[in-house]
């Protein structure tokens, strides 16, 4: 499932491995990593809020999950409005739903707009993952 050579070969020698102790502790590294990388990678804008934000945890056996809890998150990785990519990306402005205009503060300045064309995608958790080092991973297997 990973995208990296690297992280390809550590799948077919955790399937390999007889171990379950040692294929999960390979996952957790990997996770782990993808985590810390991920954690580097995002932008950090005034807050930090994102980067802070980001987790590896455990779901069950040999299955983590690594992102983010922030609803915006989403919308950092893959872009919003005409800028979007993915399934879910309409290519369109954003416009308000229920009222003439989008309400929002800039420097302490109420801005109101009809439209909006989004955000650029700045990813971070996609390329977290072509850069585990899954040697590392199978590595920490037998330790």
């Amino acid at each position: 499932m990973w995208p990296t050579a690297a992280a390809s070969n550590l799948v077919t020698n955790l399937t390999n491995s007889c171990d379950k102790s040692k294929q999960d502790k390979a996952i957790a590294s990997a996770a782990r990593q993808c985590r810390d990388i991920a954690k580097t990678l995002a932008p950090h804008g005034a807050t930090g809020n994102l980067a802070r934000s980001i987790y590896a945890r455990k779901v069950s056996d040999a299955v983590w999950e690594v992102g983010s809890p922030l609803v915006y998150a989403w919308a950092v990785e893959f872009g919003s409005g005409v800028y979007g990519e993915g399934p879910a990306a309409t290519g369109e402005p954003i416009e308000p739903k229920s009222s003439d205009y989008l309400s929002f503060q800039i420097g302490g300045d109420w801005k109101r707009v009809r439209f909006v064309l989004g955000q650029h995608p700045q990813p971070f958790l996609r390329p977290a993952v072509e850069r585990i080092d899954g040697n590392q991973a199978k590595a920490e297997m037998f330790d």
